[in-house]
């Protein structure tokens, strides 16, 4: 058995969530081998272990994991911090790559080449990027939603007000080039630059390479050389240079980036009564940083209606767990039927039967192309209306073509 390191060295108990080659979600205490190693340990004490990794050989009992997510809480004079996780500040500035890639920080105010944008990084440092590579700058606030698709870049101004034409370079000034010539605008009067969507450009999703989500917000795709509890060294793409990252700073890592969907974006469309009811209490949906997923509480029969334009045009993978609470095993009996609108027709991708004696079953369900919707459906077992009420967790959307 590896050596572990269980956070003695830290006095951080290290908590998170593992992401299974077969797209399950083990979530509890987490050890991390000195040979890379990740062990979880359930609530009912049930202990995985795992190599982080989508191509290594594996001893035998040991699983293959492609994303790790860590929830961290540390003690210090018994009081519990939790480390933010929040996506940025209303100040912090954002810097967005044409390949997915995502930096906190902030742009420098010089720079000796217009076509490089120069951004420091807290943890990476001082970064170069070329402006080909650029999709948006996010400078301050901004008073508008985003763009549509176009084929000019744009500049908005601190009051709201929009320029359009060629960027020339972005500094101590924005300069861009309209049809009424090159105008040029102090950084300080910029709240935002977003260069002309590129056809064919698609975010980074080869498994030779993991995305790492920084607890800022910052996401970059790696090359993963070593994990342990000193953190992650790797080698963004950006920079090519190979950076340790501590655990502290590090939200999750994954190596199914091109495939994983925003399903913690969703939005719920309409909440109805199924047949023979007046009412229904309302669900409860929580988004999770985990992996992009989201978990979805159902306290009685109901219909529940989720947008999930994020699917790709060639169809997608929904897995999550279905759970019958433990305070409602007694009595409970309830099913779940999961359906897709495809051409503005409904039909069942998913459905499952949850009593005291089964409780507990995995979603695994294709999700058609052109699909638009799901409708979530909790309805009635053998003892009518008691103690129905399911959670769904870990729920995922992966693009066609995930495993």
């Amino acid at each position: 058995m590896p050596d572990e390191i269980v956070g003695t060295r830290t006095q951080e108990t290290l908590r998170g969530s593992v992401l299974t080659d077969s797209l399950q979600v083990f979530t509890g205490e987490l050890t991390i081998g000195r040979d890379g190693s990740i062990g979880v340990t359930n609530v009912l004490g049930t202990h995985t272990t795992g190599l982080l990794h989508p191509a290594e050989e594996l001893d035998a009992g040991m699983r293959r994991f492609i994303g790790v997510a860590f929830d961290r809480e540390t003690k210090q004079s018994d009081q519990r911090v939790r480390v933010s996780t929040s996506r940025r500040s209303s100040s912090q500035q954002i810097l967005v790559l044409r390949n997915g890639d995502r930096f906190a920080g902030h742009l420098r105010a010089s720079q000796s080449d217009d076509m490089t944008i120069a951004w420091s990084h807290p943890v990476l440092g001082e970064l170069g990027i070329d402006l080909d590579h650029v999709r948006e700058v996010v400078l301050q606030t901004s008073k508008k939603a985003s763009m549509p698709e176009h084929d000019a870049d744009l500049v908005e101004l601190d009051n709201g007000d929009w320029l359009s034409g060629f960027l020339l370079g972005i500094g101590e000034q924005v300069s861009i080039e309209t049809d009424s010539g090159v105008v040029s605008v102090p950084i300080s009067g910029v709240a935002r630059v977003e260069l002309a969507d590129v056809s064919g450009t698609e975010p980074a999703g080869n498994e030779d390479f993991a995305s790492v989500r920084l607890t800022d917000g910052t996401q970059i795709a790696c090359e993963m050389q070593r994990l342990d509890m000193d953190g992650a060294r790797v080698v963004p793409l950006v920079t090519g240079q190979s950076t340790l990252l501590t655990l502290p700073t590090i939200e999750q890592i994954v190596w199914v980036r091109g495939s994983l969907e925003a399903l913690d974006e969703t939005s719920v469309l309409d909440v109805q009564p199924i047949d023979g009811r007046e009412w229904t209490r309302d669900p409860h949906i929580e988004p999770t940083r985990r992996f992009e997923s989201f978990a979805m509480d159902l306290p009685g029969p109901m219909r529940v209606d989720v947008d999930v334009h994020t699917v790709s045009q060639t169809g997608a993978l929904l897995v999550g767990t279905v759970v019958l609470p433990e305070e409602c095993r007694t009595w409970g009996n309830c099913t779940l039927d999961v359906r897709a609108k495809q051409n503005g027709a409904w039909g069942s991708i998913w459905s499952g039967t949850f009593t005291g004696d089964a409780p507990v079953a995995a979603m695994r369900a294709n999700i058609p192309s052109g699909v638009s919707e799901l409708r979530f459906e909790l309805g009635s077992g053998a003892y009518g209306m008691i103690q129905d009420h399911l959670r769904i967790t870990d729920m995922l959307l992966f693009a066609e073509g995930a495993s």
